[in-house]
């Protein structure tokens, strides 16, 4: 019989650090020499192969190029995309997520009823409806409107989905290789806006973006 070489006794997260975004925690004890391995061991598994929820990809009403300008908007259209990069997405509820959706991915779109009291203002994460996912950030910026008219004619579509690690858009499911077809043919036409172009995104799945660990 093969005795294990270590044997995990104790793992704790400390609740004096732990945050939605920071978690800290310890375990032990292992043999001299095998500290290094298993924190080696484990700080691959969290950064490569958990799966995460990311943006893929996005739509504003009336944009057919990134390079196009919106008037009454601070930020370009490519920093817009940016800032949706940065979105942070969480399952709401495990236990009813299990059962595989038919569709590769979801979509959210700025809420109807924004209360804007006075401008400029800075439209966040929170103000988008999402029904499928939690947001661990909800004031990570998306964009600046300037004026009551910009915050009336900006419609923003992001569309969402699951994965590991990075991964181009080339090689997300449903996603045609011709760019000249549109992007999120699944979705019906009523769903989203003619008069637009649904940009792909490059997505970064990966929960966990910085792992240290020390001995």
């Amino acid at each position: 019989m093969i005795k294990a070489a270590a044997t995990l006794k104790s793992l704790q997260f400390s609740q004096k650090t732990l945050t939605d975004c920071y978690g800290r925690l310890s375990f032990g004890p292992v043999n001299p020499g095998q500290g290094l391995t298993i924190g080696n061991a484990l700080r691959r598994i969290l950064l490569n192969d958990l799966p995460g929820i990311a943006v893929i990809g996005a739509e504003i009403d009336g944009v057919q190029s990134e390079f196009s300008s919106l008037p009454g908007i601070r930020e370009s259209v490519i920093e817009i995309f940016l800032n949706l990069r940065e979105l942070i997405f969480s399952p709401i509820d495990n236990s009813t997520k299990n059962a595989k959706s038919t569709k590769p991915f979801t979509f959210a779109k700025l809420k109807p009823d924004l209360n804007i009291g006075s401008f400029p203002y800075v439209i966040t994460a929170k103000d988008l409806d999402i029904e499928d996912y939690y947001l661990v950030d909800p004031n990570q910026p998306i964009a600046t409107v300037l004026s009551k008219a910009a915050a009336e004619n900006f419609k923003l579509t992001v569309f969402i989905g699951q994965g590991l690690s990075y991964q181009s858009w080339k090689k997300l499911p449903g996603v045609p290789q011709l760019m000249d077809q549109r992007f999120f043919e699944a979705f019906e036409s009523t769903q989203t806006n003619q008069r637009s172009v649904t940009f792909p995104i490059d997505a970064i799945f990966m929960p966990i973006k910085q792992v240290n660990f020390s001995i």
